[in-house]
């Protein structure tokens, strides 16, 4: 019973404090290549939009009670670049971004020492694969999901991008 209680905490606390980061590694990902690529400004948008952080032409707005919404992610940007392959790096960064930060959390999970850090490490690791998965398949959301209902996935954006001419 006690191990079943604590489990549950520890992924309680992986659902509070680490997939936001996650969410926001995610975001920054489209918005380090939309600013690579544009001379317009990006918005990441994390939980929602209470808190507001802006340094030059990045800006970073959070709301704690994010959880409730299910710790969803966007990033806003002015422009997007000019030609097919600069457009898809912006719609790539996210994937690209959560790919690595699941290659980094599954790196870390071998040299975890102690069942409770592993199984918040697992939690996180199987978190990003959930959201590349998601994230890469070129698929319209369905209303269900929230704030992400009727919007393109990061897939279908970029597979638009290359079929653009």
């Amino acid at each position: 019973m006690a191990d079943s209680l604590l489990a549950a905490l520890v992924l309680g606390g992986v659902w509070l404090f680490v997939v936001p980061v996650l969410t926001l590694v995610h975001e920054l990902g489209h918005a380090a290549a939309t600013l690579a690529f544009t001379d317009g400004s990006a918005t990441v948008v994390v939980g929602g939009e209470r808190w507001r952080w802006a340094r030059g032409r990045l800006a970073v707005v959070f709301d704690l009670s994010g959880w409730r919404r299910w710790w969803y992610g966007f990033c806003r940007y002015e422009t997007l670049p000019d030609g097919r392959w600069r457009e898809l790096a912006v719609h790539a960064g996210g994937p690209a971004a959560t790919g690595l930060a699941a290659l980094l959390v599954g790196l870390v999970v071998g040299l975890a020492d102690g069942r409770w850090t592993r199984l918040s490490l697992y939690a996180a690791f199987w978190n990003c694969l959930f959201t590349l998965a998601v994230t890469v398949s070129p698929i319209r959301y369905p209303s269900s999901w929230g704030a992400y209902g009727g919007h393109p996935s990061d897939g279908l954006q970029a597979w638009r991008a290359l079929a653009d001419e």
